[in-house]
């Protein structure tokens, strides 16, 4: 008899363990999800235009404004150029409201022609986060304006609504509402995974 519940404890026991164990697992494959990013390598393109800030000056006071800049040339190097979307599951990270995350950031080129010679700066980057909430999408990082219409120092505008045409973790989609930054304004920016 004793035999008997000897063997029957050590099945009870051995479930248990088992049973912890698998608990230990689960919780741990959640954190590894949670932890995950995924990043999408593809093309861009883009519409987009050199700014310039212009001052204006009336009755004694200099008001500042960006306006399109001439001799700009904003273009892809094709051997250099690509973005990434990364797609963070990290929701720890973001306040509660925040579904989903992602970085997009392009690589471009400038060139600035005056009096016929072209200077080209190459390897530029620009950086977007975008985030969801509900079935809307906002950026932290867009629409830069001018601090005040005295001033020539830009600061980002925080939580701008963006319009995309799809969710960013589509083979395509393309974003506009960026406004600018980098001293360029960024039009519409499409997304192409490779």
């Amino acid at each position: 008899m004793k035999k008997l519940v000897l063997a029957m404890a050590c099945v009870l026991s051995l479930g248990l363990l088992a049973s912890c164990k698998q608990g230990v697992q689960d919780v741990n494959l959640q954190n590894q999800e949670k932890s995950e990013k995924t990043v999408y390598v593809g093309k861009t393109t883009f519409t987009a235009t050199k700014q310039t800030i212009t001052g204006t000056t009336a009755n004694g006071t200099t008001t500042y404004a960006f306006a399109d800049a001439s001799g700009y040339t904003i273009s892809a190097n094709a051997k250099l150029f690509k973005s990434k979307v990364e797609s963070d599951k990290d929701r720890d990270t973001y306040t509660s409201n925040i579904e989903k995350s992602w970085t997009l950031t392009v690589s471009y080129d400038e060139t600035y022609t005056v009096g016929g010679t072209s200077t080209t700066t190459k390897g530029n980057t620009v950086t977007f986060n975008i985030y969801k909430i509900g079935d809307k999408y906002y950026s932290d990082d867009a629409n830069y304006a001018l601090t005040s219409s005295t001033s020539t120092t830009s600061a980002a505008t925080t939580e701008t609504e963006l319009t995309l045409t799809a969710s960013p973790d589509e083979a395509e989609f393309t974003v506009t509402g960026l406004g600018i930054k980098n001293n360029i304004k960024w039009s519409s920016i499409t997304f192409t995974r490779a």
